[in-house]
């Protein structure tokens, strides 16, 4: 195990505001700067020739959206939206991106939390998406490739 801080050379802030979103598989954790907005009541449009792993599209503050969803593009899980799931809105990693906003769908609202540069640990490096296998405050997470699934966006 090594810290997570040596992940971007040691300069990370001493905490950082992030989001725990929940999966169906995982919990990914994101900084609050990547996420727009959490929104419910939103169900994709399904639209012809889209890969599977993108759900449809919505409509949010009047742009129309690409909805991923990260199990099945990780691992090829289907999951089902429920009542108490929710859209992530996150902004581009890329800046002049074809897709400036998109959503990935989580299980249930995601949880507020400081993760403080020593109480964060990376756990293993991943593959794909699953960029990094990290433990905050004893809470396992995966720390997403955002460019990588930007990337797929921009390819379908």
């Amino acid at each position: 195990m090594s810290n997570v801080s040596q992940i971007s050379d040691n300069k990370l802030p001493e905490q950082i505001a992030c989001l725990m979103i929940p999966m169906e598989s995982a919990t990914l954790l994101l900084p609050n700067e990547a996420v727009a907005e959490v929104v419910s009541d939103l169900r994709p449009e399904k639209m012809p020739d889209l890969p599977d792993w993108c759900l449809g599209e919505v409509e949010w503050r009047g742009l129309r959206i690409p909805v991923v969803s990260y199990e099945k593009l990780s691992s090829g899980s289907d999951v089902i939206p429920t009542n108490d799931s929710r859209l992530v809105v996150l902004n581009s990693v890329n800046s002049g991106s074809k897709h400036p906003f998109y959503a990935l769908l989580s299980q249930h609202a995601p949880k507020l939390i400081r993760a403080f540069k020593e109480e964060l640990t990376e756990e293993s490096e991943g593959e794909g998406i699953n960029k990094y296998h990290v433990s905050v405050n004893i809470e396992s997470a995966i720390i997403p490739d955002l460019e990588l699934v930007e990337k797929k966006l921009l390819n379908s």
